[in-house]
């Protein structure tokens, strides 16, 4: 980890199965991995009409969202292809909660991270099909 910390990259999909189409949704940049918190900063996606549209109507269909966060691999492993994180939740609650959000790393005592968890304020689905969603 360099003095600036750490920068992933997150990106994001909408659907199901194996093929899916995941782009750039923002970074995270870590200061330091003994610390709790970490700077996100987003491109403006999950705000963009047709990307709202797409998840709502991934939400009507009960299709998921999902994150996934590249990981160079340890200096003391033969390949150095980066691997992904990933993780994914209903795409209606995405939708519920005004399309807001949490994003967890989970770090081990070396500092590695493990594991990715995605969380939002809501996790009712049961009216989605007559809620009016404000957006902002």
């Amino acid at each position: 980890m360099s003095k600036e910390g750490l920068t992933l990259s997150v990106e994001h999909a909408v659907g199901t199965g194996s093929a899916l189409d995941f782009r750039e949704r923002g970074h995270i940049t870590i200061r330091s991995t003994k610390g709790i918190f970490g700077i996100y900063k987003d491109n403006d996606e999950l705000a963009s009409k047709e990307f709202q549209n797409l998840l709502q109507e991934a939400a009507y269909k009960g299709n998921f969202y999902h994150i996934r966060i590249a990981l160079q691999p340890l200096e003391n492993e033969e390949s150095d292809v980066p691997y992904y994180l990933s993780t994914f939740i209903k795409a209606c609650s995405l939708v519920q909660s005004n399309f807001s959000d949490i994003i967890k790393l989970n770090v081990d005592h070396t500092g590695q991270i493990f594991a990715v968890g995605l969380s939002t304020t809501t996790a009712d689905c049961s009216d989605i099909h007559t809620k009016q969603v404000v957006h902002k």
